[in-house]
């Protein structure tokens, strides 16, 4: 080659393999751009030698088979850096599909790793952390106090509190919503808050009694309501339509229909389109109670009336009375907010409480009549 060749133009930077090399003869400078390149070559020169001699004996057919040979060898070594380019791109696609997998491997990896890591967080936040907290405020209590009859009540009851938060990977393993898990820390956290504040002899039953009532949930779920009557002008309009409000009533009061709580509330169905028998249908409610909340009140409403909801009547649980871990599945006769005597019209609902974080697993299980006690988890 003489100096740049127009056509192919200034060789590519070198290569880690040392490629493409310069051979400088003379005032001729010959580019090899690969070790294909120069196998190449170095075919194409035995391949002349070779015509030659099969000209000089006069073997034709060899010769023009040679001669076929050596014109394909010089096609190729025209083409020589496209083709070793190709192969080039080949092999860093190869490199690049191998960097590519070796990626995603890792991504899993960290994927993995931040999962587990979120995991941890969730155990440490929600449950490890709120239980030292409430240990050092017992801890502190009993070494105030120094009662041994306190201590042993107090540990009994914080073991069995203990064997009520579950097993770990109950927590670990999103079998039991995050939101619901920060309840329960908020509600240890409560307990812990009254330990603290109760630090004096005269108040150690109290402190056991709030350390024996740590957790409190009831799951609601709204099946059916029958016979629902409305009075007055809308009675001739049109029939009800009726709609559902959960509540906490420790005073067993039915509601006034100026509450503001009726709009507001988060614990309420859907308004059922002109029915005095509706049916509900994925209508649950997840209500954490404090400790001291005993009845739920199930309120139901006309949102026909003119100006504000109308009662149609209501109905109060007394959840504490339920065995904790068991659906119970109710119908139950409303009661007049006005009168407070049981009324024709009736509702039916489906109840659970929960004192102990496990049995919130057990939250989708079927209703029973007679359900049995739900089998203990160990620690």
């Amino acid at each position: 080659k003489m100096g740049d060749d127009p056509l192919l133009g200034k060789a590519p930077a070198v290569s880690k393999g040392g490629f493409p090399s310069d051979l400088v003869l003379g005032c001729i400078r010959l580019t090899l751009l690969s070790k294909t390149h120069i196998l190449l070559l170095a075919t194409y020169l035995a391949g002349l030698s070779l015509l030659a001699i099969e000209l000089v004996q006069c073997g034709w057919f060899s010769a023009i088979m040679v001669g076929f040979s050596e014109v394909y060898l010089l096609s190729g070594l025209f083409r020589i850096r496209d083709i070793d380019e190709i192969c080039r791109l080949q092999r860093e696609v190869a490199r690049l599909e191998q960097m590519s997998e070796e990626v995603k491997e890792h991504r899993n990896m960290l994927v993995e790793f931040y999962s587990n890591l979120r995991e941890l967080n969730i155990l440490w936040q929600y449950r490890t952390l709120p239980c030292l907290e409430q240990l050092e405020a017992i801890s502190e209590h009993i070494t105030r106090e120094k009662d041994p009859a306190f201590l042993r009540e107090a540990t009994s009851i914080w073991c069995r509190l203990f064997d009520g938060l579950g097993d770990v990977p109950l927590w670990m393993e999103r079998s039991i919503d995050e939101e619901v898990l920060g309840f329960a820390a908020e509600q240890m956290k409560s307990a812990t808050d009254f330990v603290m504040e109760h630090t004096s002899k005269s108040t150690s039953k109290d402190v056991l009694q709030r350390l024996g009532n740590v957790f409190g949930f009831v799951v609601i779920r709204i099946r059916a309501a029958q016979n629902l009557t409305t009075r007055g002008f809308n009675k001739l309009v049109a029939p009800a339509e009726p709609f559902v409000t959960i509540s906490i009533s420790d005073d067993q009061k039915p509601l006034s229909s100026s509450d503001t709580s009726i709009a507001d509330s988060a614990f309420r169905t859907d308004v059922a389109k002109g029915c005095v028998d509706p049916k509900w249908e994925d209508e649950e409610f997840f209500v954490p109670v404090e400790w001291y909340n005993s009845h739920l009140q199930l309120h139901v409403w006309d949102s026909q009336a003119h100006k504000e909801p109308m009662s149609l009547g209501f109905h109060n649980i007394a959840f504490r009375s339920l065995r904790p871990g068991v659906w119970y599945q109710r119908s139950e006769r409303l009661a007049s907010a006005k009168k407070g005597a049981e009324t024709q019209s009736a509702i039916e609902f489906e109840v659970f409480f929960a004192d102990e974080i496990r049995q919130l697993d057990w939250a989708d299980a079927e209703p029973h009549a007679t359900a049995a006690r739900a089998p203990a988890l160990t620690f």
